[in-house]
């Protein structure tokens, strides 16, 4: 099986299916922050929150 990746403008890569959900959780405020990938821990601002919410990609 083939694992989805898909282009992250927050992380400026590719990022898997996983990664992509995570990021989404958190940027929703369901999930803690360690739970980004560690390159964004800390540095996950209100703007890249709502960016994220508005990606193609994110999960509804």
């Amino acid at each position: 099986m083939n694992k989805k990746a898909v282009y992250c403008i927050i992380c400026e890569r590719e990022v898997s299916g996983e990664e992509c959900f995570d990021i989404s959780m958190v940027a929703e405020d369901n999930s803690p922050e360690c739970f980004l990938p560690k390159d964004l821990r800390g540095t996950f601002s209100e703007n890249m929150k709502q960016i994220c919410c508005k990606c193609k990609y994110h999960p509804t």
